[in-house]
């Protein structure tokens, strides 16, 4: 192992003591994986740099148990210094809460407030009987109808001498047709 995989090494444990210290989990930084792999993606794309930090995250934790499992050259390092960094800067953002689970709870709770002060308070239908205070509201009365509408209003005599003259064209030429049709069905 070289000078650089040793402090990947050495940063991964002090990262991986400090989420298991201040997250209670057995796990650490594999809880804290596991976790962020769990969000549902409308959360997670609300949350700046959140694929990059679980992909890195998720590499470093690759590199660690690769140093611990596999044999390692002592001549070619495994990690690079980014990788380093990385956890370095990691571990500080977990101290000051603002990791990307820390920012997700901050995130929630600002959506949470959003959603009470837009939404009114439900209104509780009144209560008649017991504990309602004061009486209950008088159901509106309805107005009658206005008598002049009840009233069939007369028809104009030339509509109505319009519609006899025709009922009579109409059962003056039925006569005829109905009498032909008849013929034709006794022969």
């Amino acid at each position: 192992m070289t000078p650089l995989d040793t402090e990947l090494f050495n940063e991964f444990k002090r990262l991986d003591k400090l989420l298991k210290e201040s997250r209670d989990t057995e796990r650490g930084v594999s809880d804290y994986i596991d976790d962020m792999k769990e969000v549902p993606l409308y959360e997670s794309d609300s949350i700046p740099d959140w694929d990059l930090d679980l992909d890195r995250l998720w590499y470093c934790r690759h590199l660690r148990n690769q140093l611990a499992h596999d044999t390692v050259s002592e001549d070619y390092p495994l990690c690079d210094p980014e990788n380093v960094e990385f956890l370095k800067s990691f571990y500080a953002r977990v101290l000051r809460g603002d990791d990307p689970l820390a920012r997700l709870r901050k995130y929630r709770i600002q959506v949470r407030q959003a959603r009470a002060r837009s939404t009114p308070p439900p209104q509780q239908p009144p209560r008649y009987g017991g504990g309602y205070q004061g009486t209950p509201p008088r159901p509106q009365a309805v107005p009658p109808l206005d008598p002049r509408y009840l009233q069939r209003q007369p028809s104009n005599s030339s509509e109505g001498c319009l519609a006899s003259v025709i009922w009579v064209t109409l059962s003056a030429l039925a006569v005829p047709c109905v009498a032909a049709v008849i013929g034709l069905l006794i022969r």
